[in-house]
């Protein structure tokens, strides 16, 4: 008798569910889709001992690149949920005493997610994101005015932490979706490994990007 009940309430539970399925599905898929994502970042470094800046030594924003793919689901309503691996550099320029000295140059995989509105429910017009990132640490190079390279990877966290926010707005084209955004990105933790990190050296990423892309429905 038990087993009877329990196959039916199984039976009640899957056809419950398979319900819910049907009823979402054309809201949940009607915008999900994949696309591609690229576009220019403006980086840069912070960089404090005991939390001033270093005396003499200025670390300007690095013109950088960056792309990479991103998964959106969406959900009923105006939300949606973006995920977007990126390969993104970072660091930055670097002077000493107001002279250009090189440069900072560090690459790192992006693993954002984020929570997106957009005030047009097709998916169309102006919406904003905002949400955690984690990046993990692909290279790491100082390199000096006169061109010479350094591997600074071991000076470095294996993985960075941050928070990303951005607007941007989103046209059909096709059947699908061309969009253009602004992005800031802000790293929280210190990613300075060197012994001295443990005399209160602390270096942090910040990033402003500006990106463009296509985003790919499915069932279209």
């Amino acid at each position: 008798l038990k087993q009877r009940k329990g196959r039916q309430m199984n039976k009640w539970f899957y056809g419950i569910l398979c319900l819910i399925c049907i009823f979402f599905a054309p809201a949940v898929w009607a915008q999900s889709g994949v696309g591609l994502i690229g576009g220019l970042n403006f980086a840069g470094l912070s960089v404090k001992q005991d939390n001033d800046n270093l005396s003499g030594i200025e670390h300007p924003t690095r013109t950088a690149f960056g792309a990479g793919g991103m998964l959106c689901l969406d959900v009923p309503g105006k939300l949606l949920l973006q995920m977007a691996p990126l390969y993104l550099q970072q660091g930055s320029k670097l002077k000493i005493d107001g002279e250009a000295s090189g440069s900072i140059r560090l690459a790192y995989l992006n693993l954002p997610l984020l929570l997106r509105y957009n005030t047009v429910e097709d998916g169309s017009g102006v919406y904003f994101a905002a949400g955690p990132n984690i990046a993990l640490l692909l290279d790491a190079v100082q390199k000096d005015a006169d061109g010479a390279q350094s591997d600074i990877k071991d000076l470095l966290k294996g993985i960075d932490v941050g928070l990303n926010f951005s607007a941007g707005i989103s046209a059909p084209l096709g059947g699908n979706f061309l969009f253009i955004e602004a992005q800031f990105g802000l790293g929280v933790v210190n990613i300075d490994d060197s012994p001295a990190a443990a005399e209160g050296l602390t270096r942090k990423t910040s990033s402003i990007k500006l990106m463009g892309g296509m985003l790919f429905p499915f069932g279209r």
